[in-house]
């Protein structure tokens, strides 16, 4: 494959599905819906190019290879190493780098950079997001190797390790629909209702659907709508109540930051840091309530 980055890399991945880009296929990404993937591989919309944490991922990605493979005594053998096969003709696993461990195994070693605000890593952080394991089982799957280990940098100063072992029933499932998934989106000049997010929806109905005045009072439409303005109203009552409590309180604090409103709980103002990359982090103050430690 060419240069990444280049137009001629960008076309080159127009024309199958990558590993990274299993999960959106299949419905479980994050960041992108099948939606945005459609418009990417027909061509109606520029390709992605990445957030925060792919940029620096990519960036840190040598720097985090060689941690790893010293804090393993593991040997890089092999960089940005490209596999296919032909039962997935459309379907190609770039690996970040292919490592030999100290017990003499090859193995897949992928490369991640993000914040600790990371929900997906799990509330005690054992838990690598769905879209990184069906990502590395899909490298396994065409690569041959048995065994994946995700490198990751949190914060820029914290690295942590998963270790995925192959599982050919899975890696095989997400290949076939990836496969399938890019063959139907080829294909399809309009995408269905449910590749899309709500906001995708509508502007889906603005690009394809049709513009004559529908009679739809006989159906459900009306009571829907009905229900959802209704709701609408009760939320915007419930978040101005909301908000004088929260004033409240605050007054009622007096001059105190910490207040026990509980044997075991406090109410507190302080400030916090929210975490970047490379930039600058931003402060902000909060009200909460947190367990007496």
């Amino acid at each position: 494959m060419s240069t990444p980055g280049t137009a001629e890399w960008h076309e080159q991945r127009r024309q199958g599905i990558g590993a990274s880009e299993v999960a959106v296929a299949c419905g479980f990404g994050r960041y992108r819906t099948r939606y945005d993937l459609w418009r990417e591989k027909t061509g109606a919309t520029a390709p992605w190019g990445g957030n925060e944490a792919t940029l620096w991922g990519q960036r840190n990605e040598p720097h985090i290879l060689a941690d790893w493979a010293d804090r393993n005594e593991a040997h890089i053998i092999e960089t940005q190493q490209q596999f296919r096969d032909e039962r997935w003709p459309h379907l190609w696993a770039t690996v970040d780098g292919v490592a030999t461990t100290i017990d003499g195994e090859d193995v897949v070693v992928e490369a991640k950079c993000t914040t600790s605000r990371n929900a997906q890593l799990g509330d005690g952080g054992d838990d690598a997001p769905p879209e990184w394991l069906a990502q590395v089982q899909v490298q396994m799957l065409l690569s041959g190797l048995e065994r994946a280990y995700i490198a990751v940098l949190i914060d820029g100063n914290k690295s942590r390790e998963f270790c995925v072992q192959f599982d050919r029933t899975v890696a095989e499932a997400l290949a076939d629909r990836a496969e399938a998934w890019y063959c139907e989106a080829v294909a399809t000049d309009v995408p269905p209702v449910e590749w899309g997010n709500t906001d995708q929806q509508m502007q889906r109905l603005v690009e394809f659907g049709g513009r004559d005045l529908v009679d739809m009072q006989a159906s459900n439409l009306p009571t829907i709508w009905a229900q959802y303005e209704d709701l609408g109203k009760r939320i915007k009552g419930l978040e101005e109540e909301r908000a004088e409590l929260k004033a409240a309180a605050i007054v009622a604090m007096g001059d105190n930051s910490r207040c026990l409103i509980a044997p075991d709980r406090e109410l507190r103002i302080e400030e916090k840091t929210r975490a970047g990359y490379m930039v600058k982090p931003a402060k902000f103050v909060q009200i909460s309530a947190k367990k007496v430690k």
